[in-house]
């Protein structure tokens, strides 16, 4: 057992080692800051002293074989394994990988943390301040996996699944109703294909009936139909991003799986066929969105059930609003902000046909 390590080596790395079911409590362990690497292995645990910070370095690694690692360090990138717990501290941005075999997982970074695989069987616990914002993950194809619970209510910004990265976690992942990030704004038909495919795929849905954010940073030239089968907050920042048609067929379909969807802030433009198909999609918010030089701008089909189509804008098109067998739909309200506007609908404003028991149009 090493009790109250103090090393430095300001000019370069620090490596040790406790064998023999040995411990490591640190004092003050220092590696160059901009290009060192601390390695420490232990048979038992890793602990830390009472220093502020135990260990500086740019890189570190840390094993506890048998025990558990507890440890505050200033580090750029952390990999840390043990057989219980993890609770690491870090003083600045951290990129972290991390493995126990019955433990869990509790690690907190002043700036932006970034995952890049970490198996926890316990409960995780990931917290940031300075706006940081969280990253899962660094490679691709990366997992922040928990047998438990993630819990993501300390992160301070946002919350962003990028590389294809996810989150895995069959009891909960806790948010407190802020959304999870899929990809970072996207601005391309490549991205925006992409991102959605990682919703559809996704092992978890948000707490709290948030859905998954996609946010649409640039126009967007859209050559094959897309489909969302999960929930989704489609939107357009800045408000008025374009989602433009080179198809015949529908433009975007949302299906009954992304019911509590909400599709705000963008302009479809010149979709021949349908700008926006809604199948049997329940408790959807379409608000805030332009139609523009469409066949139809949205179509409606089936069990509409607390589904609003509110504040839109439909322009020079042929049919703007189409509601076939659309059942308990909202379209429009008297409240401010509510009324949808059509202009220069070419066929029809509003077309309905089939049974639509209980829809409404104000």
């Amino acid at each position: 057992t090493l009790t109250a390590t103090n090393v430095s080596a300001a000019a370069g790395n620090v490596g040790l080692t406790a064998t023999a079911a040995g411990n490591i409590a640190v004092g003050v362990i220092a590696a160059n800051s901009t290009a060192g690497t601390a390695t420490l292995l232990a048979a038992g645990s890793i602990t830390d002293g009472d220093a502020a910070t135990d260990l500086t370095a740019k890189a570190a690694t840390l094993t506890a074989t048998s025990g558990t690692i507890d440890i505050d360090t200033s580090v750029d990138t952390l990999t840390a394994k043990a057989a219980g717990n993890i609770d690491i501290g870090n003083t600045k941005a951290l990129g972290l990988s991390a493995e126990s075999t019955n433990g869990k997982l509790n690690a907190s970074a002043a700036g932006n943390m970034t995952i890049g695989q970490a198996t926890i069987p316990g409960v995780v616990t990931l917290s940031t301040t300075s706006a940081g914002n969280l990253y899962v993950s660094s490679v691709t194809n990366g997992v922040l996996s928990s047998q438990s619970q993630v819990d993501l209510r300390g992160i301070a910004g946002q919350v962003y699944l990028i590389n294809n990265g996810r989150i895995l976690a069959p009891s909960a992942v806790l948010r407190d109703g802020q959304a999870i990030n899929v990809g970072e704004p996207v601005t391309t038909s490549t991205g925006l294909t992409d991102a959605i495919n990682q919703v559809n795929n996704a092992t978890f849905l948000p707490d709290l009936g948030v859905p998954y954010q996609i946010t649409v940073a640039a126009n967007v030239s859209l050559s094959a139909p897309l489909a969302i089968t999960r929930p989704v907050d489609l939107r357009g920042v800045p408000a008025g991003s374009a989602l433009a048609g080179q198809i015949s067929g529908s433009g975007l379909t949302l299906s009954s799986g992304a019911s509590g969807s909400r599709i705000s802030d963008l302009t479809f433009s010149n979709f021949s066929g349908t700008a926006l198909r809604l199948n049997s999609v329940k408790n959807a918010q379409i608000h805030g969105n332009t139609f523009l030089n469409s066949g139809v701008g949205l179509l409606v089909t089936g069990a509409s059930d607390g589904t609003t189509v509110r504040n839109n804008l439909f322009r020079s098109i042929s049919t703007g609003i189409s509601l076939n067998d659309a059942t308990s739909l909202t379209v429009g309200g008297t409240q401010a902000g509510q009324p949808n506007r059509i202009e220069n609908a070419a066929t029809v404003g509003v077309y309905a046909v089939g049974e639509t028991q209980f829809s409404q149009v104000v």
